[in-house]
C-alpha cells in the first residue's frame, strides 16, 4: 500500500458537480504519471445519480490505477467539515494532494510542465524539509488572482 501520498476530494450534490467531477478525474489522470496505484478519496456531501453514476464510471475507467474510496454524508455538512472528514482518513499518509472536485489539471502543453509534475513535487518535500506545503494554480486573470490568490498573504520575510 502507498502511504506516501493519497489524493483527497471533496464535492458535493448540486447542478452540475457530476460533470465536474469527471473532468476533473479526466483531467488529471491524463496530465500525471504514476509509478504505483495511489489511493484517492472523494467524500461527496449529498448524492444524486449523476454523482453515483461518475463514481462507478471512475471505479470502471480507472481501477487499474487508482484505490477508490468514496463516502457519502446524506446531508451537505459543509465545506470544512468535508475536508476535516477527508483528512481524517488521510492521517496515515505523509503528504495529501487535495483536488477540488471542480477543477482540472492542465495538460503538460498547456501548463509547461511534465506529466511527473506531482513526483517532482513530492520529491521537493522530500528534499526540503521546511516545506509544508505547495500550491497549484493558474490565475484566469488578475481579479481572480486577487480573489483566490496567497501573494497578498505573503510576507517578503517569509
Amino acid at each position: 500500500m502507498n502511504t506516501k501520498f493519497c489524493v483527497c476530494t471533496l464535492t458535493h450534490d448540486s447542478h452540475d458537480r457530476a460533470n465536474y467531477l469527471k473532468q476533473t478525474i479526466t483531467t488529471f489522470m491524463n496530465s500525471t504519471n504514476f509509478s504505483e496505484k495511489i489511493d484517492w478519496y472523494i467524500l461527496s456531501n449529498g448524492i444524486n445519480d449523476e454523482l453515483l453514476s461518475v463514481f462507478e464510471w471512475a471505479k470502471k475507467t480507472y481501477s487499474n490505477d487508482v484505490n477508490w474510496n468514496i463516502d457519502i454524508n446524506e446531508i451537505n455538512v459543509g465545506v470544512g467539515a468535508g475536508i476535516n472528514q477527508l483528512h481524517t482518513k488521510a492521517l496515515h499518509y505523509e503528504y495529501i494532494f487535495f483536488l477540488e472536485g471542480d477543477w482540472v489539471s492542465l495538460p503538460p502543453h498547456v501548463s509547461g510542465h511534465s506529466n511527473n509534475w506531482l513526483h517532482n513535487s513530492i520529491k521537493l518535500l522530500d528534499e526540503n524539509l521546511s516545506l509544508d506545503q505547495i500550491q497549484f494554480r493558474r490565475y484566469l486573470d488578475d481579479l481572480d488572482e486577487r480573489q483566490y490568490g496567497y501573494e497578498y498573504w505573503i510576507r517578503s520575510d517569509n
